[in-house]
C-alpha cells in the first residue's frame, strides 16, 4: 500500500468520501473542459462520418509519423504490412510511442482488468473527446451527468475495518456516484451490499458484469429483487456473457447496455442501438 492510500484508510470515513468528491469533482473539471462540448455537439449532430474519418485518419497518422520516435519510419499507405502493437509493446516502449512529453500531458494508468496496468498519456483535448463519446453514447439510455449511479470498478478504496462496519463504498455526493468496492463481494458479505443498493437506489449502474452478476447470483438463489428499478446498467472492461444478461436484467429489473470504454485510449466497443456490437 502506498504513503496515500495508507493516509488514506487512516482518514475518518467522512474525510474519505469528501476527498473523492474533491477528487472526482476535479477529473470531471478536465474531462468536461475545453473542448468537451464541442465534441458533444458534434457527435450529436454526426450521421454518417465516413468522409470526417477518412481525414481526421490521414490528420492523424501525419501526426503520429512527425511525433513518435516508434512510428516515424513506419507505410501508414499499406497498414496490413505493419506490425500490431501489442500490450507489451506499449509497457516496455512507451517513451518511444508517445508524441508528447509526459509533462505537457495527462497521465493515464488502466484498470488492469487484462493483466498488468499500463501507463498512457493523453492531451487534454483527446481525453475530452473521449468522454464525449461516451457521454453521448450513455445519454441515448437516459443518462445524464448527476444522476445517481452505483459504480463497480477495480479501486482499492474499502479495508477490512469498512466491511466489519457494514460499509462496502465511498460516495461522492456532489456528483451522486457511489464508488463500490468489487474485492469484498462474496457469500459473507451479500447482505452488506445489498442492503446498500437497496438503500441508495441508484438509477444506474456502472462496471464489471462479473461483480454485478455475483451480486444478483446470489440474490436470485434467495429470490430477491432490488425494491427499486435501476434504468440502466453499462457494463465496461469485461465480456458479457449471456448469463449475465439474463441473471442481472432479471435480478436488478433493467437493460443491460455492453460498452467497453477503454482507458488506454483504443477505439470504444459501444452497444447499438439494436443491442448488438
Amino acid at each position: 500500500m502506498s504513503l496515500k492510500e495508507n493516509v488514506f484508510h487512516r482518514s475518518p470515513y467522512l474525510v474519505q468520501n469528501i476527498a473523492i468528491t474533491l477528487f472526482n469533482s476535479y477529473q470531471y473539471k478536465i474531462r468536461h473542459g475545453g473542448d468537451y462540448k464541442k465534441f458533444r455537439k458534434y457527435y450529436k449532430k454526426a450521421k454518417r462520418l465516413e468522409k470526417e474519418l477518412k481525414k481526421r485518419k490521414l490528420s492523424f497518422f501525419k501526426y503520429v509519423q512527425k511525433n513518435s520516435i516508434w512510428y516515424r519510419d513506419y507505410d501508414f499507405k499499406n497498414l496490413s504490412k505493419a506490425d500490431i502493437l501489442e500490450k507489451k509493446d506499449i509497457v516496455n516502449n512507451l517513451d518511444k510511442i508517445k508524441t508528447l512529453d509526459e509533462k505537457r500531458g495527462l497521465i493515464n494508468l488502466t484498470s488492469g482488468s487484462t493483466g498488468a496496468s499500463m501507463k498512457t498519456v493523453f492531451t487534454k483535448a483527446d481525453m475530452q473527446e473521449r468522454f464525449a463519446i461516451v457521454d453521448h453514447f450513455k445519454s441515448k439510455h437516459g443518462f445524464n451527468i448527476g444522476k445517481k449511479t452505483a459504480w463497480f470498478s477495480g479501486k482499492n478504496l474499502i479495508n477490512e475495518d469498512h466491511i466489519k462496519k457494514r460499509v462496502c463504498s465511498h460516495y461522492d455526493f456532489y456528483n451522486k456516484i457511489r464508488f463500490y468496492s468489487t474485492f469484498h463481494i462474496n457469500k459473507e458479505n451479500f447482505d452488506i451490499y445489498w442492503d446498500s443498493l437497496n438503500k441508495f437506489q441508484p438509477e444506474f449502474i456502472v462496471g464489471f458484469p462479473s461483480s454485478v452478476f455475483e451480486i444478483c447470483k446470489i440474490a436470485d438463489s434467495h429470490n430477491l429483487k432490488l425494491n427499486h428499478e435501476v434504468r440502466v446498467f453499462f457494463t465496461t472492461s469485461e465480456t458479457v456473457l449471456p448469463q449475465h444478461r439474463e441473471v442481472i436484467s432479471r435480478v436488478l429489473g433493467c437493460k443491460l447496455v455492453d460498452q467497453y470504454a477503454s482507458s488506454e485510449g483504443a477505439p470504444f466497443i459501444l452497444e447499438c442501438e439494436n443491442g448488438n456490437i
